[in-house]
């Protein structure tokens, strides 16, 4: 299971682990598409350590390289999936992806004030929390 929400300028998507079910990703995408226009600003925090299927990696991609993107910061302890997002980079998507413990240093490079920051991590936490995933270091 995945969960989705609005934290100030971050769409916050959190998927602790295993394939995102299909029905989880056709719930994001709506919420995600009833956000309208992001501003230069906005950014898509994703922390994740679960993966995403073929057709749902197509989707993202189609969806991310439309000229309007979001920015995709995301976060996760897997090396091979921070290795996938710089491919995906290469082929034009707006992502970068870091371990989980850069969280503070990326987003404030990214402009967060540290309030946001704060904000950020503990919707995470609350998020992980009702996903039943115990907590992680943010």
């Amino acid at each position: 299971m995945a969960l989705f929400r609005k934290v100030g300028r971050a769409a916050l998507l959190v998927h602790p682990s295993g394939p995102m079910p299909d029905d989880d990703w056709a719930r994001i995408q709506s919420q995600i598409a009833a956000l309208g226009t992001p501003s230069d600003e906005d950014r898509m925090v994703v922390w994740a350590d679960g993966s995403l299927n073929a057709n749902q990696r197509r989707n993202a991609k189609e969806r991310n390289t439309t000229g309007r993107e979001m920015k995709v910061l995301m976060f996760t302890n897997s090396v091979v999936t921070r290795g996938v997002m710089q491919a995906l980079a290469w082929m034009g998507m707006a992502i970068k992806a870091w371990p989980k413990a850069d969280v503070d240093k990326v987003l404030g490079a990214e402009g967060f004030s540290a309030a946001d920051v704060a904000a950020v991590k503990g919707a995470i936490a609350d998020m992980e929390a009702e996903l039943g995933v115990s907590a992680r270091a943010a």
